[in-house]
């Protein structure tokens, strides 16, 4: 297998045990789409579900390669109320560096 594509598929994964800790539920995309993983969190009955839309990266991110990621998210459709994220997991940082795109405040 393709090492960058195994290096990007643990650090989705390292992203989805972050997301399990606080409680979240969760859909991993596999294959080179825009979103890597759909998070959602529903905190009782009467409140609404919170969903975080995130792109997750790895290793050395330029700033023209971030810059193009985070474009490509926003050209994107996203529901209104949800969360769009560019996390990015570098070579040796335990935890990731995340970049909200979406909504833009």
């Amino acid at each position: 297998m393709n090492k960058n594509y195994i290096r990007g598929r643990n650090a989705e994964y390292r992203g989805i045990e972050f997301l399990k800790k606080e409680g979240y539920n969760y859909v991993r995309g596999a294959g080179s789409h825009n979103i890597d993983i759909v998070a959602w969190l529903v905190n009782g009955k009467t409140e609404k579900p919170v969903y975080r839309f995130i792109e997750v990266k790895y290793g050395v991110l330029s700033p023209g390669a971030k810059r193009l990621a985070m474009q490509k998210l926003r050209d994107a459709r996203f529901p209104a109320s949800a969360s769009v994220e560019l996390w990015h997991f570098e070579k040796y940082g335990k935890y990731p560096n995340i970049t909200r795109v979406l909504p833009i405040e």
